[in-house]
């Protein structure tokens, strides 16, 4: 019972932990066994040449990097991304996306800041479209309002409003130009 408790309190983040360290220090080691593959001297036997023994190394090299990647699939650290691991949750734990995550975020801060931009700009769109509406309504009512004040303050309509009053139109000039005078 013991062990099982103690199994439950290890923690998701734990195990991807000492996977990426197992999976580092394997790489580390396949990368240094390289280079002592690469500096070692074989000595040449009778029959064999040079590029048969480069031949032999690297199949050597690829013996042991494969078992190595074997050795790391069975310590859990699992490269492929399926969608029961996305579901469960799997992924939040992985390696890789610890080292994405402040890249993640990012985007979706970018991506709420680009709707909420795109937003409001089209509110203000929109208000703009109707007060341009509002300025078109009220030009088109002031303009009708002057044509029915310039016709009804036009000489002839006003004798026709005005037909009952002593007011007569004046057949006189206002204003008297005297020509004789030097």
């Amino acid at each position: 019972m013991s062990d099982n408790t103690e199994r439950k309190d290890i923690n998701l983040f734990d195990i991807a932990e000492i996977a990426a360290n197992a999976e580092s220090a394997a790489q580390s080691e396949l990368d240094a066994l390289e280079n002592e593959a690469s500096s070692i001297d074989v000595p040449i036997e009778k029959g064999e040449t040079a590029e048969e023994i480069q031949v032999e190394q690297q199949k050597e090299i690829k013996e042991k990097k494969q078992t190595r990647a074997e050795e790391i699939d069975e310590a859990g650290e699992d490269s492929e991304v399926s969608l029961k691991s996305i579901i469960g949750g799997d992924i939040l734990g992985s390696d890789w996306f610890r080292r994405q995550f402040f890249y993640i975020f990012f985007l979706g801060v970018l991506s709420i800041l680009y709707v909420t931009n795109r937003y409001s700009y089209q509110s203000e769109l929109l208000k703009q479209t109707k007060l341009k509406r509002e300025l078109e309504d009220r030009r088109k009512r002031a303009l009708v309002a002057n044509s029915e004040l310039t016709s009804f303050l036009r000489n002839k309509s006003i004798l026709e409003n005005l037909p009952d009053t002593t007011i007569h139109p004046t057949v006189d000039p206002f204003y008297y130009i005297n020509l004789n005078e030097k």
